[in-house]
C-alpha cells in the first residue's frame, strides 16, 4: 500500500497496522494541488511497487473557510477546490498509465456535503459537489478502451441523524 499525504501526522501509524497485518507499506509525501508533485508520487509509486497499480482511492481533504459569502476573500475559496477537486484530478491523471497496466480501479471519496450544502461551507461543499461529478466524467471517460480503469465514488458519512462514527459506534457494541 502506498500512503499519500502531505504530512507524517498519521502515515506512519497507518504504515505500522498495515505491516503488521504481515504487507507492505511505503510513505510518500506531497501535495496533490501541485501538478509536479503529482507527476513525483506516480513516480515515487511505480519505483516502489512497479508499474501497475490496482487501486486509486482518493480521499483528499481541505475543508476551507467558515466565512459568510458576502464577507468572503474569494482567492481563499479557491483552496478546497485546488485541493480537493483537482489535487484529485492531477493525482488520478498522473496514476493513469499505472491503473491501465493493472486494469485498476479509481475510488473518488466524496462527502454528503457535496449534496446537502451546510452553513459557511460554501467552497468545501462546492468542491465536493465537484468530485461527484468528476466520477460520473471519469466513468463514462475514455481513459483506454479496453484498458480503462473502472471509477467508483463513495459518499462518507450519513446525510441525517446521527453522525456516522456514532452509527459505528452502536454497531459494534451490537
Amino acid at each position: 500500500v502506498a500512503l499519500v499525504a502531505r504530512s507524517d501526522t498519521t502515515v506512519p501509524a497507518v504504515a505500522e497496522e498495515i505491516r503488521a497485518m504481515g504487507r507492505r507499506a511505503v510513505p510518500v509525501y506531497g501535495n496533490i494541488a501541485d501538478a509536479d508533485d503529482c507527476i513525483r508520487i506516480a513516480s515515487e509509486v511505480e519505483s516502489g511497487f512497479g508499474d501497475q497499480l490496482d487501486i486509486l482511492v482518493n480521499s483528499a481533504f481541505y475543508g476551507g473557510l467558515d466565512e459568510r459569502f458576502e464577507d468572503a476573500d474569494l482567492d481563499k475559496w479557491q483552496r478546497p477546490l485546488k485541493v480537493n477537486y483537482l489535487g484529485t484530478l492531477r493525482l488520478t491523471q498522473a496514476m493513469l498509465p499505472l491503473l491501465r497496466s493493472a486494469r485498476g480501479r479509481v475510488v473518488i471519496v466524496g462527502s454528503s456535503n457535496g449534496r446537502l450544502v451546510t452553513p459557511f461551507s460554501g467552497p468545501y461543499c462546492a468542491s465536493k459537489f465537484a468530485l461527484e461529478a468528476l466520477a460520473d466524467a471519469l466513468a463514462g471517460a475514455d481513459l483506454g478502451a479496453a484498458a480503462r480503469p473502472l471509477v467508483d465514488a463513495l459518499v462518507a458519512g450519513a446525510r441525517y441523524g446521527a453522525p456516522l462514527s456514532s452509527v459505528l459506534e452502536l454497531v459494534a457494541d451490537e
